[in-house]
């Protein structure tokens, strides 16, 4: 795996040695990694920035000498909206996770079997097949949407067809609902996030009536946006009373293992997701019980790393072939030392050990620190298997939206304007009635506490979240995100909630990030207050 490693890098620095990068930092005459670590420096993205600008407006052999087919718009969790370049060379790469996921291998084996196997994909890309894709796109549409055009995705498998790619729907899960529920030969579930399929169940368990009803009358719900193709479609779908009654019988009998239920044939699940999901995980097993699932792929907007190598766990594969990898150490116990001087290659690593990712990649970033960090779980003849552990600095991540500890520091900024003399304040998410949820806590002094509006506070705090990050307000107007919940106390009261010393010469932090089990340890405290008042 190291020969193929160095091979990659090889490759990378002769196919670039003359961009303007590769000219800068003497690619040619580079020939061994030890060089490349002496002669190329670690980066982030903004030492980027200023030549993705250029390739943007058009500018060609800047970073990568490869064409580049799209720009990746993230989600900005570092603060700011990235625009990562994305090449033919790596889309090429990446179609090998059409051969060797298990979702893809399993579909192509069961209907050797069975053409009727059907496969269902929770969620939309926002792309016009008839028209030409977006200057930049996320990283998922550009992706899916090129396998499309490359003849690696058959919308024939899928039971809603070219409404994958449908830009003008916004209520999908209901689209997705109507067709699921007259189609009795799915096989596979499957998501970008694993979070989608929670929610598509949960949408399923509070509205099956009503869609059911919506399909008898042969009329779709008015106050569900959707697209006129999509409208057309679903009323075009044919169905049969007994497969209504059927559906309908079973749903009333309860969700729990409702998966295996309504399609016999079903196979697997998949979608993104990872250990530190615990709650969407447990939330997620109540409808599908025991039917395996698939994490499918670990990746980011500056390359894929690793596939799935078995159901039902969280272990990757990293893919040698797509990026050259460097690891930098990390330890817990001292979280906040950059360790980058001790950066290590493949060759490197040891087994049980954390590090941060770096990448070099095929769409021209070079030694480019990810933010990820991964625990080696094996590495041996066959190949390095890895866990995702968490991002560095990263807040809140439930549904993709990557809220930031920067983005949440700008809101609470804009907070302070209005609510003055916010002493200190705690935010954290959870699943909460098979929703993300974010919570915010805020220290008042007392005499201020009780003249608080909690309605204006909760639509002020989720209006500044929307305005900061674009993913979230999207997450949000498809309800995949709930309202966020607000809790007012005096300063005492969040003191011994938090468990934090009244010593008054302590350093006091502006912020205090909750993890998922604190969290869910003081929502206990609360729950009955939180029912009342619905805060």
């Amino acid at each position: 795996m190291t020969e193929t490693n160095l091979e990659i890098l090889k490759n990378i620095l002769e196919d670039n040695k003359n961009t303007e990068y590769g000219k800068k930092y003497k690619f040619s005459e580079i020939s061994n990694y030890a060089e490349y670590k002496n002669n190329v420096p670690i980066s982030n993205y903004n030492d980027f920035k200023p030549y993705i600008e250029r390739m943007y407006n058009g500018e060609d052999n800047i970073l990568t000498s490869y064409p580049i087919e799209t720009f990746n718009c993230t989600s900005g969790s570092e603060g700011q909206q990235k625009f990562i370049p994305l090449t033919r060379k790596a889309i090429d790469a990446y179609s090998i996770i059409t051969e060797t996921t298990n979702r893809n291998k399993l579909v192509r084996e069961y209907r050797k079997q069975n053409q009727k196997g059907k496969r269902i994909l929770i969620g939309i890309y926002g792309i016009d097949l008839n028209k030409n894709p977006d200057k930049y796109m996320l990283v998922s549409e550009a992706l899916n949407f090129n396998f499309y055009k490359s003849n690696y995705m058959n919308l024939d498998e899928y039971i809603e067809g070219s409404l994958i790619f449908d830009p003008y729907t916004s209520d999908y899960l209901y689209e997705k609902a109507w067709c699921a529920i007259l189609e009795e030969n799915i096989i596979l579930i499957e998501s970008i996030y694993m979070y989608d399929i929670l929610q598509f169940f949960n949408m399923l368990e509070k509205n099956y009536k009503e869609i059911i009803s919506d399909i008898r009358k042969g009329e779709i719900n008015p106050d569900k946006k959707l697209s006129k193709k999509a409208k057309n479609f679903l009323l075009s779908l044919k169905y049969s009373e007994e497969r209504l009654n059927f559906v309908e019988k079973e749903c009333e009998k309860g969700f729990e293992d409702i998966a295996s239920r309504l399609w016999k044939n079903l196979k697997l699940i998949s979608g993104i997701s990872s250990k530190s999901f615990i709650y969407e995980n447990k939330a997620l097993k109540k409808y599908i019980g025991n039917i395996p699932k698939d994490v499918f792929t670990f990746g980011s907007s500056e390359g894929i790393v690793g596939t799935s190598i078995e159901d039902n766990n969280y272990i990757y594969y990293l893919q040698p072939s797509f990026n050259f990898y460097e690891f930098i150490p990390y330890s817990e116990s001292e979280s906040e030392k950059d360790n980058v001087n001790d950066i290590i290659d493949i060759n490197g690593i040891e087994k049980n050990k954390m590090y941060e990712l770096v990448l070099t990649n095929l769409s021209g970033l070079y030694r480019y620190r990810t933010g990820d960090i991964i625990k080696i779980v094996n590495n041996n003849i066959n190949g390095v298997f890895f866990e995702f552990c968490f991002r560095k600095n990263l807040l809140i991540n439930i549904a993709g939206e990557k809220t930031s500890v920067n983005q949440i520091e700008k809101v609470m900024r804009k907070m302070d304007e209005i609510i003055p003399n916010i002493i200190e304040f705690s935010v954290g998410s959870t699943i909460y009635d098979n929703v993300g949820t974010y919570f915010l806590f805020l220290s008042l002094p007392d005499n201020q506490k009780n003249n608080i509006n909690l309605e204006e506070i909760k639509n002020l705090f989720d209006l500044m979240i929307c305005k900061e990050n674009h993913i979230y307000e999207y997450l949000r107007n498809l309800n995949a995100l709930g309202e966020p919940k607000i809790f007012l106390m005096d300063k005492e009261k969040y003191n011994k909630i938090f468990k934090i010393k009244t010593d008054e010469k302590r350093h006091n932090k502006s912020k205090f990030i909750l993890s998922e089990n604190f969290l869910n340890k003081i929502l206990q405290n609360f729950k009955k207050s939180y029912k009342n008042n619905n805060s």
